[in-house]
């Protein structure tokens, strides 16, 4: 077994050394001591919320990992034991969590997983899609195309009412993925109710870009900030805390969502879109 540290302060994950073969990333980190036996540690890890890898976890250990999917990858698939519009959105959240640690942590397996869980989720809150769009697309694994050709699927079949839920937001998916603008340009009613900003305008108002470094050269994606847009019903994952934990994957409704924030690394945010 292979204990593995993950967040800071760290939780140790006991995986079996022939599991973390599916990830190059971590079968590569696996150091061995006499004292202490097998063991992964790194930056990387440190700054991942430990209850954001739980998912990894116990998809080492079982090739799934909780909410099950029930009949996977068919018109009838769902989510086993979710009870709530809640726990659903939150869960949609938690999708684009998971894309991005299984692109960092190379587990096309689990992002594979993952795809076909977050269909089962549909139809998608507008807010929750977006960030999940915006954070997710380009992160298909080992030649993958799955995942962006159904975000840019579902964004053009659904875009005049993400327009009339979330105009702003719209506009800062096809800002950062002009990728989206080219399936849609050619729909009806495509660029109405968007005021297009200036680039400077959307820089002063909105980052959005997962390829900033943290100044011992790591990728940090950044995440939505409520205060920044103007909400104050709901934040997004991957705020990161004052002493650098990363709390990504969580939906925060209180004022933690409004603070300033000054982490270094949001996986999605945990993932990024938005931050």
């Amino acid at each position: 077994m292979v204990d593995v540290y993950v967040g800071n302060p760290w939780q140790i994950f006991r995986v079996k050394y022939t599991d973390l073969e599916l990830s190059s990333v971590l079968y590569n980190i696996v150091t061995f001591s006499p004292g202490d036996g097998y063991s992964a540690m790194s930056p990387l890890l440190s700054r991942i919320d430990p209850a954001d890898f739980r998912p990894v976890a116990e998809y080492f250990e079982a090739g799934e990992y909780v909410p099950y999917i029930i009949d996977a990858d068919t018109d009838y698939a769902y989510l086993d034991g979710l009870s709530g519009d809640e726990e659903s959105r939150e869960q949609v959240i938690q999708s684009g969590v998971n894309f991005r640690i299984a692109q960092l942590l190379d587990l096309p397996g689990l992002q594979s997983l993952t795809l076909s869980k977050f269909k089962a989720l549909q139809p998608y809150p507008a807010y929750e899609f977006l960030v999940v769009a915006g954070t997710s697309f380009g992160l298909g694994l080992a030649g993958d195309d799955r995942l962006d050709e159904f975000l840019v699927q579902y964004f053009a079949k659904h875009y005049l009412s993400l327009v009339e839920t979330e105009g702003k937001l719209v506009n800062r998916v096809l800002e950062k993925h002009p990728q989206f603008e080219e399936q849609t340009s050619n729909i009806p009613g495509f660029g109405l109710g968007i005021e297009r900003q200036s680039e400077a305008e959307a820089a002063s108002d909105f980052i959005l870009d997962e390829d900033i470094t943290d100044d011992k050269g790591m990728s940090k994606t950044t995440q939505l900030d409520e205060a920044r847009l103007g909400r104050t019903e709901e934040g997004m994952a991957d705020i990161i805390d004052s002493d650098g934990s990363n709390r990504a994957g969580q939906v925060h409704r209180d004022e933690q969502a409004t603070e300033e924030r000054d982490g270094t690394f949001r996986v999605d945010t945990t993932s990024g879109l938005l931050g």
